[in-house]
């Protein structure tokens, strides 16, 4: 129950504050029942909430939407081992704010897991050249800043499902946990990766000038 102790102070008055706390709790307990309206109010307000934290955290525009699919997930599925998140939400202070914060953690959790990935690129593309011919050394950070732009690219053209899929498999998440956020086969999942992995390669291979001797193959993801 919302605790009138807790709330900040401001220009809103107590009574409006503590009125303002069980709106949320009511729209919240609602979108846990499945309430379609509610459910389509809480997904604005998501959508109002995590636009300016974007902005604050300098999230790429091409991230946003699914950071938004991932933050509803999580926030809004039941799965095997995790409730959703929403049910921790006791209206001890806004809705908002809570939000806000749902969202700060998720983009920083994302960062941390997506450096390893990142290191491997880089060790992947500088290996391309010889270190003891600097003519080498330039043309393999050429190739690899043509690399990473012709990856950054492709995910940003991906479908957001193929995008989390393939995300949620290098974070190394359970296909069948993915699946059941998605409400499909644990297969489908696999084949959207597999998908996400053969477009990206492709962009890749047409990207670089000597994409003809590049093995995709080895390439880190």
């Amino acid at each position: 129950m919302p605790d009138p102790t807790r709330c900040p102070s401001n220009p809103m008055s107590s009574d409006a504050m503590i009125l303002r706390l069980y709106a949320d709790l009511d729209l919240v307990r609602a979108c846990l029942r499945g309430d379609r309206r509610s459910l389509a109010e809480f997904d604005r307000l998501l959508h109002q909430v995590i636009a300016p934290v974007c902005v604050r955290l300098e999230v790429h525009r091409s991230d946003r939407a699914d950071l938004h699919q991932r933050l509803l997930l999580r926030l809004l599925l039941d799965v095997p081992g995790r409730p959703a998140q929403l049910r921790s939400y006791r209206g001890q202070g806004s809705l908002v704010a809570w939000l806000r914060s749902c969202a700060t953690r998720e983009i920083l959790g994302d960062r941390r897991r997506r450096r390893p990935a990142r290191a491997e690129l880089v060790a992947y593309t500088r290996s391309l050249g010889d270190a003891a011919d600097p003519e080498s050394v330039a043309l393999a950070e050429e190739r690899r800043q043509r690399l990473a732009a012709a990856l950054h690219d492709g995910i940003a053209g991906l479908d957001p499902r193929l995008r989390a899929s393939l995300r949620a498999i290098v974070d190394g998440e359970a296909t069948c946990e993915l699946a059941t956020r998605y409400r499909v086969h644990r297969v489908t999942i696999t084949r959207w990766a597999a998908q996400a992995r053969a477009s990206l390669r492709a962009r890749v291979v047409a990207d670089d000038a000597e994409g003809s001797s590049t093995d995709v193959a080895e390439l880190p993801w």
